[in-house]
């Protein structure tokens, strides 16, 4: 483009269109722009010699020049990348992860990678989580902003409160008055006032008694504070459903562990050792893809995982069934096989479906 406009008295607008015809190999346009860019060269002083010279080596610059630099500069960024991953994993992670906040799917995949390097990842904590990933004593922390129903200005409301750490629940709701109640709902069970010494439904159970005092706010002195009603925690069906529901994914209770205790079966981390063997699994339905065969034959491809790892795997039409969902939970027996180097689960029974 700068050869254009200096060489050739191109205006970026029309430096661009050379440069475009360039990158889409247009060569009805390049030949059309020769005239233009020798002629012009030629009005400005540059030999007609040298204006030719110069455009022949355009237009074989076209012909290889724009995929090159392309993938020279790939390779660097995959290259850098690389090396980031490996020899600073935790700032990596924590970086990729904010880098998608609000993206549940990717989300995901990048808390499974995260987790089978064996980065742990703590629920949200309303004395240490920000609006973004953050790390903590080595440990990479949730923010708020991945709570559901959450905005992000109820966020910053609440981090613009936190000048120094909450004592207690009722500290929090002095200083952040005005929070909604579905705000503070979704924090409760998110498990972010558990290092306060609550449990979830302690809060839920007490919620009126905790929101009356937000609003009288100033008028009561500390030692008019309510005294909370202790309840047992909520069984874990009931917090992983509530999990779900919040975050999108499973956070710290996944719904496949007492399955894979039951069955005795290995965590998906571990099918590398079991390249071309056949074992059973249980996992987690993430997402499903139903294709149709050159027969007409209804097969799928299933995205499924455990606590720390996931695996693409493949019903064939004799083992497809309709009734299969997501978030259902599957005990299946199958064959591990590689495809495009990755590993692949291809299913020779389905034991059961846990819907």
């Amino acid at each position: 483009m700068m050869i254009a406009q200096v060489m050739a008295g191109y205006s970026f607008g029309e430096a661009d269109i050379l440069r475009r015809a360039m990158s889409k190999k247009k060569e009805d346009v390049l030949i059309k722009e020769k005239d233009k860019f020798i002629n012009q060269s030629v009005s400005l002083g540059f030999s007609y010699e040298k204006a030719k010279q110069v455009y022949d080596l355009i237009l074989k610059f076209a012909s290889y020049g724009f995929n090159r630099a392309h993938s020279v500069a790939y390779s660097i960024i995959s290259y850098r990348v690389a090396y980031l991953k490996q020899h600073y994993p935790l700032i990596f992670m924590k970086h990729l992860l904010n880098s998608n906040i609000g993206g549940e799917v990717k989300t995901r995949s990048y808390i499974y990678e995260a987790r089978s390097r064996g980065i742990n990842i703590l629920k949200p904590d309303i004395n240490i989580s920000s609006s973004e990933y953050v790390l903590n004593n080595g440990y990479l922390v949730y923010p708020l902003t991945i709570i559901k129903s959450i905005g992000y200005q109820s966020v910053l409301k609440i981090l613009e409160s936190r000048d120094k750490p909450f004592n207690d629940i009722f500290d929090f709701i002095r200083r952040c008055d005005g929070v909604p109640r579905n705000v503070l709902e979704n924090l409760v069970l998110a498990g972010c006032f558990e290092s306060l010494g609550y449990n979830r439904r302690t809060l839920i159970e007490n919620l009126d008694k905790i929101i009356n005092y937000g609003d009288l706010g100033d008028l009561l002195s500390n030692d008019m504070m309510p005294i909370l009603d202790s309840y047992p925690e909520y069984d874990s069906k009931f917090l992983m459903d509530k999990e779900l529901e919040i975050f999108g994914f499973y956070v710290s209770n996944h719904p496949v562990t007492s399955y894979k205790e039951k069955y005795k079966t290995i965590d998906l981390s571990e099918i590398p050792n079991y390249f071309d063997k056949v074992l059973d699994i249980v996992v987690y339905v993430d997402r499903i893809r139903v294709v149709d065969t050159k027969n007409g034959d209804k097969m799928c491809f299933v995205s499924g995982s455990d606590e720390v790892s996931s695996i693409d795997i493949v019903f064939f039409p004799k083992l497809y069934d309709s009734s299969i969902s997501v978030h259902d939970i599957l005990y299946l027996n199958g064959h591990v096989e590689k495809r495009h180097g990755s590993y692949q689960f291809v299913v020779s029974k389905v034991n059961e479906i846990m819907h």
